[in-house]
């Protein structure tokens, strides 16, 4: 008796080898919308804005919000409001 239970999750998507499934199917299927949602994110990013400001106009936003992102025309640096502080992000080679 052939048995095949295996259910594969990567965060937003998932593949599912039940008994009904066709295996080569399902993986295909998996494939093609993992591929969507990366074409999806690389979509976004290309369009992605982040407003620009000096540090003096900045400064002036009037009720800045936690997890608001600027570019800092001033100093170069993108920022990111944290804990009610502006605080910059740092690119590391990892």
């Amino acid at each position: 008796m052939l048995t095949r239970n295996l259910s594969i999750t990567q965060g937003w998507s998932q593949v599912d080898l039940s008994e009904s499934s066709d295996p080569k199917e399902a993986l295909a299927k998996y494939i093609e919308e993992t591929d969507q949602r990366f074409r999806d994110i690389l979509n976004w990013l290309e369009r992605l804005a982040v407003p620009e400001y000096t540090t003096t106009e900045r400064n002036s936003i009037d009720s800045p919000e936690n997890g608001q992102m600027i570019y800092n025309s001033t100093t170069n640096r993108f920022e990111i409001r944290q804990a009610g502080a502006w605080k910059y992000l740092t690119l590391t080679n990892v």
